[in-house]
């Protein structure tokens, strides 16, 4: 982490926000202007990060200019918004397309950029109206990543006509992350690798992202995350404040389903799903063992207080700091070169009922939380 990163840890309590409105091209225009200075730091921390790992920028260029045909056919809207953010911006489609298509780029390649230093990891949970304290239906997340991204993360609010409205957090540049929509439909996501990810094409899981958070109906939801052709695997939980969550841990090839029980569902970085773990071999355990007692550590502190549930007890069990400093709470880890790679970079609470969403940014040191609503 940069010392500028150490000091925006240790002052920051909120990401910047950007408002957004409009057809796509001026959408992405007003982001970019807006976001200008943040979005070439996200740009800079990829291109640093695969250059470091060897791959030149050519090589990135050639990467991201693969996904422009997949997305004229997927939805050419996001493609002419991403055109906008560069235009906005002032650099290239190439840079914004590198930081919608990180995953796929790190993890997608035929030589994935994958060591045993980037040890990352988040934590996600969602909770039913049955087993809350007010019948509300509520969701949270770690979100733990590279700890440049302190400096290049912003709250994104897009209003749209014919869409939904919706908050994520998402690193500038890019379309969609976490978040939650109007309609009370919430996306949350884990890093999930398997031994068939590597070589392949996929539209990014951003742009999954960012099409379920646009989703009216449940049903629209789900058929997101699940129809599109994939490069990687990833599990996103899905919750709707009518009374539903489920955690879709997907890869290139198939989608499995993890449900709540006794309302309570809780995910980290390794397949849950008995039929996926006898058919894939997990990745992530190998890199970050941690996964193993993340989920176990948050159910731990919730599933005693079922029927009584709250916003406060979501965040109690998210600062867990069991297992420091490879917690669900994380701090900046150091790996054995001495480079701090990962940590907590935000920590989400919502209430899909109300239609909130609060944040924390750097939670292992800040418990102030900033909410968003859209009211």
């Amino acid at each position: 982490m940069s010392d500028n990163a150490e000091t925006m840890e240790t002052t920051m309590t909120s990401f910047p926000l950007i408002e957004i409105e409009g057809p796509p091209l001026e959408r992405g225009q007003q982001y970019g202007r807006q976001a200008a200075n943040v979005v070439t730091k996200s740009i800079e921390l990829y291109t640093k990060f695969l250059s470091d790992e060897g791959v030149k920028w050519g090589e990135i260029c050639d990467e991201t200019r693969r996904f422009t045909p997949m997305l004229e056919a997927y939805n050419p809207q996001y493609l002419e918004e991403m055109c906008g953010i560069a235009q906005g911006a002032a650099v290239d489609l190439e840079s914004i397309m590198l930081v919608n298509a990180r995953t796929e780029i790190l993890y997608g390649r035929k030589k994935p950029v994958i060591t045993t230093n980037l040890d990352d990891g988040c934590t996600t949970v969602a909770v039913m109206g049955g087993a809350t304290r007010d019948g509300h239906v509520l969701q949270g997340q770690n979100w733990d990543w590279k700890t440049g991204c302190l400096e290049t993360t912003i709250i994104l609010h897009v209003k749209q006509d014919n869409a939904p409205d919706f908050f994520t957090l998402v690193e500038a540049g890019g379309l969609a992350r976490h978040g939650i929509n109007s309609r009370g439909i919430c996306v949350g996501a884990n890093a999930l690798r398997s031994d068939k990810d590597f070589g392949r094409n996929g539209i990014p899981l951003g742009l999954i992202r960012r099409r379920i958070l646009e989703s009216k109906l449940y049903n629209e939801a789900l058929a997101a995350a699940i129809q599109p052709t994939r490069a990687v695997s990833n599990n996103m939980m899905i919750g709707i404040a009518d009374g539903e969550a489920v955690c879709l841990e997907t890869t290139p090839e198939d989608v499995f389903c993890v449900w709540p029980e006794d309302g309570l569902l809780v995910h980290s970085n390794h397949f849950l799903c008995p039929v996926a773990r006898s058919k894939y071999k997990d990745l992530n355990v190998m890199v970050s063992p941690n996964t193993l007692y993340r989920n176990r550590r948050v159910e731990a502190v919730l599933r005693p207080r079922l029927g009584d549930i709250t916003t406060d007890d979501i965040k109690t069990a998210l600062f867990d700091d069991f297992g420091h400093p490879h917690a669900v709470c994380r701090p900046p880890v150091v790996n054995g070169l001495g480079q701090t790679e990962s940590m907590t970079i935000a920590m989400l609470v919502y209430d899909l009922t109300d239609r909130t969403m609060e944040v924390c940014v750097a939670p292992h040191k800040n418990k102030e939380f900033t909410k968003y609503s859209f009211d």
